[in-house]
Order: structure tokens, then C-alpha cells, then sequence
């Protein structure tokens, strides 16, 4: 009798399929628009009260205005924190680069000059060498 009732148990779970709890993750919005768009990300977690992002936005600017091809993306590490825990943000600034294929190409946090943005892009391979 346990038998029987076991195998139909079994039976049903197969016949309904993956339970929703097994449904794959949806992913986060940086590699969602990578793949939507077929185009390199860059996500910069930054925080209202850090004056570190804001002396990175105009180097940042200025290398991402020469590539008009990788998609920018700000995200509030504060107001985002499972976003920014996703990435493993501890402190901001951090640079987030995503493939196209949806692949996290560089994940770091720091400053970074013009010449050096230009080198991190080339590295995560979104950005052509002059």
C-alpha cells in the first residue's frame, strides 16, 4: 500500500514538471540588457555620499563617450543592495563589466584615470585597441 501510494506521488511530480521553485533565476538588469541588446555593459555602483564616484564620473565620461557601443548603467549601491550584493559591492566605486554574452568581464572596485578605464576595457575585451 505504501508502495503504491509512493509511486503515485512520484508519478504526479514528474507529470507536473520543475515546481517554480526550480525555475532558473531571472537575471539581474545589467546582464539582462547585455543579452537583450547584444552590447557590452558597464554597471558603476556608486553611493550618494561617496566622493570617490564623483571624481570617477568625468574620466569615466569621457572614456565611455569614444565607445558609444557599450551601454552605461548606474546603480546605487545603497538603494540596490541586492543587486550591489550580487557583485559582491562592499564599498563603492565599483565597475561592473558584462559581455555581451552576458558574462561578467571585470568586477572590481577603485579609481581609475582615463588611460587606465581605457586599459579595463580593452582587458574585459568591450573595446577595440587604439
Amino acid at each position: 500500500m505504501f508502495l503504491a501510494a509512493a509511486l503515485i506521488l512520484l508519478a504526479g511530480m514528474v507529470l507536473a514538471g520543475p515546481s517554480a521553485a526550480a525555475a532558473p533565476a531571472e537575471p539581474d538588469p545589467l546582464v539582462a540588457e547585455a543579452l537583450a541588446t547584444g552590447r557590452p555593459v558597464l554597471g558603476e555602483f556608486v553611493s550618494e555620499t561617496c566622493p570617490a564616484c564623483d571624481q570617477l564620473r568625468p574620466a569615466l565620461e569621457q572614456v565611455l563617450s569614444r565607445h558609444p557601443h557599450i551601454v552605461h548603467r548606474v546603480h546605487d549601491a545603497d538603494k540596490e543592495p541586492e543587486l550591489a550584493k550580487k557583485y559582491g559591492v562592499k564599498c563603492v566605486p565599483v565597475i561592473v563589466i558584462i559581455g555581451p554574452d552576458g558574462r561578467v568581464r571585470f568586477n572590481q572596485v577603485g579609481f581609475w584615470t582615463e588611460e587606465e578605464l581605457e586599459q579595463v576595457l580593452r582587458d574585459a575585451g568591450v573595446a577595440e585597441a587604439p
